[in-house]
């Protein structure tokens, strides 16, 4: 609980905050609730809890996908509430940082934030509860229940995007969607795709870095032979075998595991252009130089 007045904001357990309400963008109760929520992020990382004005736009999008990882452990009474919850806290992340709310994602930095997957332990990944498609799109963290993460690193210098977002349709004003279900907003997006076989984890495959992954088979360019790409998971159903797309997002070095490869988003085709996430893959290869570059809607 805070009690908040023009000069100073206190917070139940004695903190006391300044409001400066002469500077612009101060942001008044909203800014006290940000930056304490990022500094107990970095506390709680071993990163020490640095204020929030002193980060760049691009490392606060880093504290925000920390941010959605503790708050997707959570249990929530009514899991509709999933996005309304942080109305608050994204509006005041966007004043901040004069940038654009989607789907618990933002505009500014949507190649690293479709990165998530996810989480889990003993080099497995868990199996999300079933998409909420009347929460948000299939491409937000927001549309599953369960605990996921950002995997790769956000150090811009170690990532190379190598798919571009082209356009962002959102069904409200941002205003309006703060607080309110979106799963109609949908993204054009242009990168190298390939479609592929996934093929189920085998209970032998104890030599696979992540034991419950399976694999993506396809043809190599102009079919002369059959390539393998490991470590592809779907957020559910990972026991039957079928076609799928890819979309190669990002290569880079990963933050945990020390990983380097490139990110891929599993696809599932809805209709011509338009497609649903169905997953994840990691690849130490790249192999996506030799797919077709193409554009499609993400809904």
């Amino acid at each position: 609980m805070y009690w908040e007045c023009r000069c100073r904001v206190y917070a139940e357990d004695g903190t006391m905050y300044s409001v400066q309400d002469e500077e612009p963008g101060s942001g008044g109760l909203l800014a006290v609730k940000l930056e304490s929520a990022l500094s107990f992020i970095t506390t709680a990382s071993g990163q020490g809890g640095q204020p929030f004005h002193s980060h760049e736009p691009h490392e606060a999008f880093q504290f925000w996908y920390r941010l959605m990882f503790l708050y997707s452990r959570r249990n929530m009474t009514d899991k509709n509430d999933k996005l309304p919850a942080l109305a608050g806290l994204a509006a005041g992340f966007r004043d901040f940082h004069n940038c654009t709310y989607i789907a618990g994602l933002w505009k500014e930095d949507l190649i690293r934030g479709l990165q998530w997957v996810p989480s889990g332990a003993s080099g497995g990944f868990s199996i999300l509860d079933a998409r909420m498609t009347h929460r948000a799109p299939s491409w937000s963290w927001a549309s599953v229940d369960g605990v996921i993460y950002w995997h790769i690193s956000f150090d811009r210098h170690e990532i190379r995007e190598v798919s571009a977002i082209v356009d962002v349709d959102m069904e409200s004003d941002e205003d309006t969607i703060l607080g309110q279900h979106c799963q109609n907003d949908t993204i054009t997006i242009r990168g190298p795709m390939q479609q592929v076989e996934y093929i189920p984890p085998q209970t032998d495959s104890g030599s696979k870095r992540f034991t419950n992954s399976g694999s993506l088979l396809f043809r190599s360019q102009g079919g002369s032979e059959s390539l393998c790409m490991d470590h592809a998971v779907p957020d559910f159903d990972r026991d039957q075998r079928r076609d799928c797309w890819v979309i190669a997002l990002s290569y880079g070095k990963g933050g945990w595991y020390d990983w380097e490869g490139t990110f891929y988003l599993l696809l599932e085709q809805v209709s011509e252009d338009r497609y649903r996430r169905m997953g994840h893959c990691y690849s130490d290869n790249e192999y996506y130089q030799d797919f077709e570059e193409r554009t499609i809607v993400l809904i």
